[in-house]
């Protein structure tokens, strides 16, 4: 998987994360020491020395604080950075060569990438930056703590510590729930979740008018309900570790220190040298022991939390891993597959089915071995009933759909899929884009506000407007810069008759209608087909019968033999007459 992350600037967070995680360990071993050494000054009853000591704690608190915030600012950045350019690399592959049609139409293996790039690239981001510090701080710290503790206790009592601290661990490992595998499956589940509610948000208007909000609150709850099985699963797993956990972290340092201190009380000295001192060295020592030991399991359970955080990030991994080869798939399918024998740029501007069977994504042959051609001004009407393959057949048609059989002669670009000037879309119901009244008509080209390139074109969409029959947008509440939810506003007839203008304003050598007409009156739909004649625009029609003959040259029937000449391929072809100039 490759994160984007420029070279420099990962290797100086890193380092800077390094640095300041020693520099803070080092300065807490310093922060005890001098910690100790106001205890035994006490017993001393030693001013000047407890002053002392307290001076120099206050002066490394300060910089342990600094030093704790230029360690958050460098994971900070790193997790800016990784999650910056993640997204970004995601974005540019999902929303190229079709890939975002491709991995929810067609391939299937992932349903919810959206919350992969949303919600899991920031959490991988987030868990992948602060792993070196929350392995790093821990481990240095225990060791410069074993360090300090053998001189007062020896070496062996000091190795008892540490074997315990790493038996400790392989217990805690053995007993260490499949985070992981919990993590992958309250993700996926939680995807599915929200799958739903956005589904009765897209249709919710239908859902309403058929009485449907117990189905959908059957379905929704079924969803939740795999959710809140997977979280009160994982929270019974979860006791029986932290019993384990806690009796080995939390409980038992306290009679680990107590043997410490005893080893110590041994090497201490005699009872005059400890009276020589009032027993400054000795307790001193004491408390600096008791806050090692404590320390050091304080690090042992940070390591162990890594371990759960690790497995967790290891989930995390497997999910945008599997994205990030998705996409590469596809990327390298599109480089393969571009200029192959299945589809050839048409340096005649024509389109020609050659023996093309048409086959949706599941397997289902709609119609076999279509052999057609369509010359520039011989529009073509296809018709046919529901379910026939006539959107099937735009779709292979448009790149959309993979071409198994036969050969597809279409004018192309770089990518091997026809252009927006070749081929140009109008569905039934119109995408309406996130932007302007200026935006709906140009999509997908972007005139920037303000611009002098927009203000050359507006007096064009205005006639465009005119012509289809909705002048008044752009006078009615609105501007051409002013960005509501199209959608909403207006009517699905003069979302319709937008569509219309959008086509006319692009002016491709081919337009396929796929019933784009149905929301507006017979005399507006004849007049946007005279001026898709006037402006060369090739049409295919889609529609469920055969309507507006005069404007089209053939008929191709889907879901049909064709009687005459005994073709049960499922599709015909007939000659219509042409329109009256």
């Amino acid at each position: 998987m490759q994160l984007g992350l420029p070279a420099n600037s990962a290797l100086s967070s890193i380092g800077g994360i390094v640095a300041s995680i020693c520099v803070q360990a080092r300065l807490l071993v310093q922060l005890t020491t001098h910690g100790s050494g106001m205890m035994g000054s006490i017993f001393k009853q030693d001013k000047a020395a407890f002053l002392k000591n307290w001076a120099s704690a206050v002066a490394i608190s300060g910089v342990c604080a600094v030093m704790e915030q230029v360690s958050s600012h460098f994971q900070s950045n790193l997790e800016m950075s990784l999650r910056t350019n993640l997204s970004k690399n995601f974005h540019t592959r999902l929303l190229a060569n079709n890939n975002f049609y491709k991995i929810s139409q067609l391939d299937g293996r992932i349903t919810d990438s959206a919350q992969r790039i949303a919600d899991d690239v920031r959490d991988f981001s987030s868990t992948a930056s602060g792993i070196i510090a929350e392995f790093l701080k821990p481990v240095v710290e225990l060791g410069l703590f074993a360090m300090k503790l053998r001189t007062l206790v020896g070496s062996f009592a000091t190795s008892v510590l540490l074997g315990y601290l790493v038996t400790g661990a392989y217990i805690i490992r053995s007993v260490l729930p499949n985070f992981k595998k919990f993590v992958a499956e309250e993700a996926e589940a939680d995807g599915k979740y929200m799958a739903v509610h956005a589904r009765v948000k897209t249709h919710c208007e239908s859902i309403a008018f058929f009485g449907g909000d117990s189905r959908e609150k059957a379905i929704v709850t079924k969803e939740f309900d795999s959710v809140s099985k997977l979280a009160f699963h994982r929270l019974k797993v979860s006791l029986s570790f932290g019993v384990v956990n806690q009796a080995i972290v939390r409980e038992t340092p306290m009679l680990v220190q107590w043997l410490l201190r005893n080893e110590f009380g041994k090497r201490a000295g005699s009872d005059a040298s400890v009276l020589a001192d009032q027993g400054q060295s000795l307790n001193g020592n004491m408390l600096f022991i008791y806050e090692a030991v404590m320390y050091s399991f304080d690090s042992l359970s940070k390591l162990l939390e890594f371990l759960e955080r690790f497995s967790n990030f290891s989930g995390l991994v497997t999910r945008v891993a599997e994205l990030d080869e998705v996409l590469t798939e596809m990327d390298a399918s599109v480089s393969t597959s571009a200029g192959t024998k299945n589809v050839v740029d048409n340096a005649e501007k024509k389109i020609k089915f050659d023996g093309i069977d048409i086959v949706t994504p599941s397997g289902n042959v709609l119609a076999k071995k279509v052999s057609i051609e369509v010359e520039p001004g011989q529009s073509l009407m296809v018709t046919g009933p529901n379910a026939c393959g006539k959107t099937s057949f735009f779709r292979v048609l448009g790149g959309l759909w993979p071409v198994s059989s036969g050969t597809l002669s279409i004018p192309t670009g770089d990518n091997g899929t026809p252009e927006i000037e070749d081929v140009f879309l109008v569905p039934q119901r119109m995408y309406m884009v996130l932007g302007s009244l200026a935006d709906q008509l140009t999509y997908p080209r972007i005139l920037k506000q303000g611009s002098s390139e927009l203000q050359a074109e507006l007096p064009k969409l205005q006639g465009l407007l005119d012509l289809v029959g909705v002048g008044y947008l752009s006078g009615r509440q609105w501007k051409w810069v002013d960005t509501v939810r199209w959608e909403d506003v207006l009517s699905l007839g003069e979302q319709q008759r937008i569509g219309m203008a959008r086509l006319f304003y692009h002016s491709p050598q081919y337009g396929v209608l796929d019933e784009c007409t149905s929301a507006v009156s017979v005399d507006v739909e004849d007049r946007l087909y005279r001026e898709a004649a006037r402006l060369n625009i090739t049409c295919i029609t889609l529609s469920q019968r055969l309507a507006l003959a005069e404007f089209h040259t053939q008929e191709l029937q889907l879901g049909q033999a064709d009687s005459e000449t005994g073709n049960s391929d499922g599709w015909s072809i007939r000659a219509l007459e042409a329109a009256e100039e």
